[in-house]
């Protein structure tokens, strides 16, 4: 009976979020007519299960996705060996959510010069994405700061059910998934923490991500690492001159200031970055 009770909760609960997600987009649209979409070619490049009138979404087909791709219409795109769709200049804001974290950096490379060909002039591309470089200054010590991880992870079939993970155990599972113990490329836990104890950040990084490729199965893994200072490198090499360290809910674009829509993935966390062309 509880179980029961806790199902018709969940999904009373999950209809009246629905519900107020909705009335303060409308709402936030009515009173802020200046980011009505019309006319404008906008884009959510690894959109998953997100949707936003007037916002195509551009995604990966996979089955690991498939539940959440099913709600909506999405183009198909994959950022290892397509074009983003569309016409040199004609697109008004590119939006890309914890996406590059997932892509090898050549691939990663290749996207931000597409983003940069098919942007309008003075156009927005806003990236989020772990904040790398704070991930591994809170991982020094000892904190509360992870138990959000604790319990969506680390009791999964995937680990040793007897881990008790420590700071540098969340730290390489959002940097580096695969290394992880328990899974096909993992590491030991001694080896990690030495290197982490030993190594700068960034020759860290590097020897957890060096070898990790893309794969198919597992699109969700993180294989790859970004600090403010490598996304603006690679921003800037594909030809954004004005790269800016942005906040949650701080973009320059007022299409990606609604509250309800964006940066809603795991804010405490994220780096947010945005170029303009």
């Amino acid at each position: 009976m509880g179980s029961l009770t806790n199902k018709i909760y969940g999904k009373v609960y999950n209809a009246y979020k629905k519900i107020q997600e909705t009335y303060s987009y409308w709402s936030y649209r009515q009173n802020n007519p200046a980011i009505s979409p019309e006319n404008k070619l906008l884009l959510n490049v690894g959109a998953g299960n997100w949707k936003c009138l007037g916002w195509l979404n551009l995604d990966f087909p996979s089955e690991w996705y498939k539940s959440a791709q099913e709600k909506n219409n999405f183009i198909a795109y994959d950022i290892r060996s397509d074009k983003i769709p569309f016409e040199s200049n004609s697109v008004d804001a590119i939006y890309c959510s914890h996406v590059i974290e997932h892509i090898e950096n050549e691939f990663v490379k290749n996207m931000f010069a597409e983003c940069y060909r098919v942007l309008k002039k003075d156009s927005v591309f806003r990236i989020a994405c772990p904040d790398a470089e704070f991930l591994y200054n809170i991982s020094q010590f000892r904190s509360d700061y992870w138990e959000w991880r604790k319990y969506d992870w680390f009791k999964s079939d995937l680990f040793n059910k007897k881990l008790i993970p420590r700071e540098v155990d969340f730290l390489v599972r959002d940097i580096a998934t695969p290394k992880l113990l328990g899974y096909k490329f993992s590491i030991s836990q001694e080896e990690y923490l030495e290197q982490f104890n030993s190594m700068p950040m960034n020759d860290f990084f590097d020897f957890l991500t060096s070898d990790l490729n893309f794969r198919q199965e597992c699109p969700g893994d993180h294989i790859n690492y970004w600090t403010y200072e490598k996304m603006r490198h690679f921003l800037q090499g594909a030809g954004f001159e004005n790269v800016v360290k942005s906040k949650y809910m701080g973009s320059c674009c007022c299409e990606m200031t609604i509250r309800c829509k964006f940066d809603l993935t795991y804010p405490g966390m994220t780096l947010y970055v945005e170029a303009l062309k």
